[in-house]
């Protein structure tokens, strides 16, 4: 039992982590007192290339996730006797979550990206899809969770419920582990996506359709 501790402790550790991070990332800079400066508007290209540096780095701390859950899982699958069917459930179960995620990392690494979009049309909609998967991976998250909770509550008085308290277990950490990380995504996404507002208040048509951007 002190092995799903460890687990639930370190998972608990990169949420603060991670959560302490994006905080800092978000924090105005300090320019002394009275002295409050519109913060300036991003380019296109601004945008575009920070959307590229954020979805590789989701994607490493996805890739160090699971190969912290592959390790970690297998190293509790491999010790659990045949006395303790929960531990070994939730390191069979925890091994399996590590692998996934980091081979969907490393794909992502590999083969993901693309070339940037060049037009600021492409950008918004490329940074919306963005958003829009990470709100879906977001529910997806919760349901592991809801999933899991069921596994590890229910048929408590039922013959293999070590067992399945084991696998419900793990999927509660997992799902709450990457309910983090891609909230912190997401979180990033939308703060782009205001900076892409920010361009659009800018822009003005004119009586004979021609398009201008108001220079401030």
């Amino acid at each position: 039992m002190g092995a799903w501790r460890w687990v639930a402790a370190g998972a608990a550790v990169l949420t603060m982590a991670l959560a302490a991070r994006q905080v800092g990332a978000q924090e105005p800079e300090n320019r002394g007192p009275g002295a409050e400066a519109p913060a300036p508007v991003p380019q296109v290209n601004e945008l575009v290339l920070a959307r590229m540096e954020a979805e590789r780095a989701h994607l490493h701390r996805v890739g160090w996730w699971g190969l912290m859950n592959l390790v970690g899982g297998a190293a509790l699958w491999a010790s659990a006797s045949e006395d303790e069917p929960g531990r070994g459930a939730f390191g069979m179960q925890t091994a399996g979550w590590g692998l996934v995620n980091g081979a969907i990392a490393l794909a992502g690494l590999r083969w993901g990206g693309g070339d940037p979009p060049d037009q600021p049309g492409a950008a918004l909609a490329a940074e919306s899809r963005y958003a829009h998967i990470l709100l879906v991976n977001l529910g997806l998250n919760a349901g592991y969770m809801g999933v899991g909770t069921t596994l590890a509550v229910v048929g408590r008085d039922q013959e293999g419920w070590d067992e399945r308290r084991g696998h419900g277990t793990a999927v509660v950490v997992q799902g709450f582990g990457l309910l983090v990380l891609d909230l912190v995504a997401y979180l990033q996404s939308r703060e782009r996506l205001r900076g892409f507002q920010g361009l659009l208040d800018r822009v003005e048509v004119a009586p004979d359709a021609s398009i201008r951007v108001r220079v401030p």
